[in-house]
């Protein structure tokens, strides 16, 4: 926090003082957040008595805040200093007026305590760690099985699932006294007995979904630190966003061909730290925007490749005009869209992030449920769906899942 109030009061040295004021606020909001969502005893209370009522005011104070309203508050008119805060707006959302501010903080005060993480050889790695674990436990793993139903007895308690093997005809049912999905509700709700579907999708029905994303992987013929690069994550916004609140435009842009105006991007070199993912050649480059799957309905095959392929150049084009060399460097780039999540996810609507943290009205709070329970006995979410959006949000919801199972198993 203290180098980026620096480097930011250097840049802004007339709202200093906001931004100190902002930058705490975001600290103990943080801090609350983790104070009050662990267990603690009574002599960790009693330390901490004195720190607990500005951190709980932190939360209270904008309990039903939205981002832009804070930042109005700290910044007034300053809406370069409010980009800069929020340049990776679309790691959470792509509208500040309606992003609840609670779920800002946390989130952006961890990438701003102690910055982004990365698993080691990215999420393949992560899965065969995971299929080691449960292998090594005595349990299997069945690669490339299609869910298709949860199986439920009389009573209306999870038996086990019904799936289908890669290229069999026949489905094949495994039975087990609990059942955690990783997957959206939306998706839960067709496998699910007629009789149990509607009360178990009461608590999603109508909350908003979070945003889709772009992303342009590309495979370079020279590290990226040789164009230029030199950071692990770079975010470029284009000229005709001035305002924080012109980001809410950018994620209708891919409804049409390329024009005048691009999306915010954000650029990730996986050379710049230890990814474990260059293999023989150099690391791969990715960039990242906001999408959506309106954006891409209605195309045929060969009009939705071409509309990828217009997209593809003209990103390629903006990183080149950055980093200069960068398209001749390019060897191969394949673009996944909000049609790609839907479709490999098995997400409604794209949503990569869950539900949008918005800001709640007077009647509940922002987010998800906040618990893996359902409304099936022994059926419990392990997605993004049952906590905040994103990686950490998805594995916190996993870690949640397991223990309300385990505990449910006595």
């Amino acid at each position: 926090f203290d180098a980026i109030e620096a480097a930011l009061a250097a840049r802004f040295p007339g709202d200093a003082a906001g931004l100190r004021r902002c930058l705490r606020q975001i600290a103990r909001t943080q801090e609350a957040i983790a104070h009050f969502s662990a267990r603690h005893g009574g002599l960790w209370w009693l330390a901490h008595a004195p720190d607990l009522p500005l951190d709980l005011w932190a939360v209270l104070r904008d309990l039903r805040s939205s981002l832009s309203d804070v930042f109005e508050r700290y910044f007034g008119p300053n809406e370069a200093l409010k980009l800069a805060m929020a340049a990776n707006l679309a790691y959470y959302a792509d509208d500040p007026d309606r992003l609840w501010w609670l779920a800002y903080a946390a989130a952006q005060g961890g990438y701003f305590r102690g910055g982004g993480y990365y698993i080691r050889g990215g999420s393949s790695a992560l899965t065969a760690a995971l299929v080691e674990a449960v292998r090594g436990n005595g349990g299997a793993a069945l690669a490339g099985h299609r869910v298709t139903g949860i199986l439920t007895d009389a009573a209306g308690r999870v038996t086990g699932v019904r799936h289908h093997r890669p290229g069999a005809d026949a489905a094949e049912d495994s039975f087990a006294p609990v059942v955690i999905a990783g997957t959206a509700p939306h998706a839960l709700a067709g496998m699910l007995p007629e009789a149990l579907a509607e009360d178990f999708m009461e608590p999603y029905r109508d909350r908003p979904l979070s945003i889709s994303l772009f992303t342009v992987s590309y495979r370079l013929a020279r590290p990226g630190g040789e164009l230029g690069i030199t950071a692990y994550s770079t975010a470029l916004l284009p000229d005709w966003i001035t305002r924080l609140a012109d980001y809410a435009e950018a994620g209708a842009l891919l409804s049409a061909a390329p024009g005048d105006r691009l999306p915010p991007l954000m650029v990730v070199d996986y050379g710049q730290i230890d990814s474990g993912l260059a293999g023989e050649g150099p690391a791969p480059v990715t960039v990242t925007g906001v999408d959506r799957l309106a954006n891409w309905e209605g195309l045929d095959p060969a009009a939705y490749a071409a509309r990828k392929s217009a997209w593809t150049g003209a990103i390629t084009a903006r990183l080149d005009a950055e980093w200069p060399g960068f398209a001749a460097a390019v060897a191969h780039a394949e673009m996944a869209t909000a049609r790609t999540m839907r479709d490999h996810l098995g997400t409604p609507g794209g949503a990569v992030y869950g539900f949008a943290p918005v800001v709640p009205d007077a009647g509940r709070l922002a987010g998800p449920p906040g618990t893996p329970r359902t409304a099936v006995q022994g059926l419990f979410l392990a997605s993004s769906y049952a906590g905040f959006g994103g990686f950490t949000g998805a594995m916190g919801a996993g870690a949640a899942a397991a223990q309300a199972a385990l505990r449910a198993l006595g």
